[in-house]
């Protein structure tokens, strides 16, 4: 057989918040870690905090002090859709006894079973992971969450891999209003993609990036420089929609505020068990808040651009490795991100897509 799919750890019941921790004992090459994770909320009126997938705070793939994966959980599940075009398996319930699930999956390569790229444990002293995670990020009331860890692996078909994607947080930091964040950009490995995530609980994610500049050598070459109101419409053309279905319970006469993946542009369907009307405003943020004549479920489908708030700037041809962002030979190269009007708990990320050569 020259694929398989084996566990790292099998379905495992975690507390309240903690780190995961488990040594890579695999030694065939890895192509897709998948984090498949149940969370159930508890009785009464939902309390929702934050997508389900915010409830894998970080994963971390380590060899010692070096850093070979670390993202938040729902930086992975952004990269991913740009990755994949689709996004990850993500059912988002809220309410009484209901359960959101996700696959939250990490490639090594370009796509599933690439020969080229993989991630090979044997070219690493200790290879670690480590998953740090707090149920509470989603509900306040989640009375559970159990996970698992699985690994797509060449079994008995021989590779030879150049090398992974690593994908890491270079900054984060916190915008004001019309001002730039200047960030001295890595040059050590060639660049595949970059991604900026501009949060905030009431706008939108061009309010807090503007303007996004790439300068080589103080503005010898200047490879981007991009107005994000384009770029809006840019990126819809380059990526198809995010969609993702959910189901909530909701109370009478309240508001339910929910957190899908998608925050641009949004359409939802929805319906109710009961014939009762049930009204919705598609925030500009990634906030869905949906007001309640009674009380039941609500089962539907929300779509739209931008997962969780995080913009991709592709560097050439994705399926090419040759024309891919060489910066290796770069004196310096700086990253110039202009805020507009930031709105409220402001917070703005930057993590990148890189080729890790053995």
């Amino acid at each position: 057989m020259n694929y398989r799919t084996v566990y790292i750890t099998e379905d495992k019941d975690l507390g309240t918040a903690g780190t995961d921790r488990h040594e890579l004992f695999i030694e065939d090459p890895i192509s897709r870690l998948h984090f498949i994770a149940n969370v159930t909320t508890d009785t009464g009126v939902p309390t929702a905090v934050a997508h389900p997938v915010s409830t894998i705070e970080k994963i971390e793939l380590l060899d010692g002090s070096d850093v070979l994966m670390s993202l938040t959980g729902q930086q992975a599940m952004a990269a991913a859709f740009y990755d994949r075009r689709e996004l990850p398996l993500s059912y988002y319930a809220d309410g009484q006894a209901l359960q959101a699930y996700f696959d939250l999956t990490v490639d090594f390569g370009r796509l599933l079973w690439d020969e080229e790229l993989a991630f090979d444990p044997t070219k690493f002293k200790n290879p670690v992971l480590n998953v740090e995670y707090d149920k509470l990020n989603m509900d306040a009331s989640a009375t559970a969450m159990t996970y698992c860890i699985l690994a797509d692996i060449f079994d008995e078909k021989t590779i030879s891999p150049q090398g992974f994607i690593l994908r890491k947080e270079v900054e984060s930091w916190t915008p004001t209003n019309s001002a730039h964040k200047y960030i001295t950009m890595p040059n050590d490995y060639v660049m595949r993609k970059m991604f900026l995530r501009g949060y905030s609980t009431d706008k939108m994610p061009r309010d807090g990036i503007t303007n996004v500049k790439l300068s080589e050598n103080q503005d010898k070459k200047i490879p981007l420089d991009m107005d994000t109101r384009e770029y809006n419409k840019i990126i819809a053309n380059l990526y198809p929609k995010v969609r993702e279905q959910f189901k909530f319970e909701v109370a009478s006469g309240t508001e339910f505020t929910a957190f899908p993946a998608p925050c641009y542009e949004k359409t939802c369907y929805m319906q109710s068990e009961l014939v009762y009307a049930h009204s919705m405003t598609l925030e500009s943020c990634q906030n869905l808040v949906i007001q309640n004549e009674a009380a039941g479920i609500l089962t539907g489908e929300v779509q739209g651009l931008l997962p969780f708030m995080t913009y991709c700037f592709d560097f050439g041809v994705q399926n090419d490795i040759e024309d891919w962002y060489d910066v290796r030979a770069l004196g310096n190269l700086k990253l110039d991100v202009t805020a507009g009007t930031v709105g409220s708990s402001p917070e703005n990320q930057l993590f990148l897509e890189q080729l890790r050569p053995y």
